[in-house]
């Protein structure tokens, strides 16, 4: 049975897999959220090098990594663009940094990111891989950042799935 690490399972798409995926992975899953109300989720902030040291070190090695972790709903134009890449971008590195270091890596890696990478089109229905990239909010530019960074130094491990917002 392959075992599946679900970073962000308290969201929406996060409690979806843990649900679905259940009966046929083992699923470790955690969350930000304190409140979860699901018991199997374990509480973990990835922006607590200590903390994430100490469950790395505790926890088995992964087949896969799904990282749905992002701020997402919170508005503006630049000037919370650190506060975006502290959750959005170097969560994902903190998380990788210490699963490499224990030797812990997964054999892929899935990163939610956002169809606003590439740019707030309203008249643009379709998007393919080559479309030009021109972020606009500080969500969209950090997200685009974590790919980047995914795409840099795991080419072959990770695939980026952008998603469309909903309103």
């Amino acid at each position: 049975m392959k075992n599946i690490l679900i970073a962000g399972a308290n969201g929406l798409i996060g409690s979806f897999l843990c649900e679905k995926f259940d009966q046929s992975y083992s699923i470790i899953s955690i969350s930000a959220n304190k409140n979860s109300f699901k018991k199997q989720i374990i509480p973990l902030d990835l922006t607590d090098q200590k903390a994430l040291s100490l469950f790395v070190k505790n926890s088995i090695v992964c087949d896969i990594l799904v990282f749905l972790v992002g701020l997402a709903h919170k508005k503006g134009k630049g000037k919370e663009l650190e506060e975006f890449r502290a959750i959005n971008k170097q969560t994902l590195i903190n998380l990788i940094s210490n699963l490499e270091r224990r030797n812990k890596m997964p054999e892929k890696i899935i990163f939610a990111s956002t169809i606003s990478v590439y740019g707030e089109k309203i008249s643009k229905v379709i998007y393919s891989e080559d479309s030009d990239k021109r972020p606009f909010s500080p969500y969209a530019v950090s997200k685009l950042e974590a790919e980047e960074y995914l795409q840099k130094y795991f080419p072959n491990k990770s695939w980026i799935v952008r998603f469309a917002p909903v309103y």
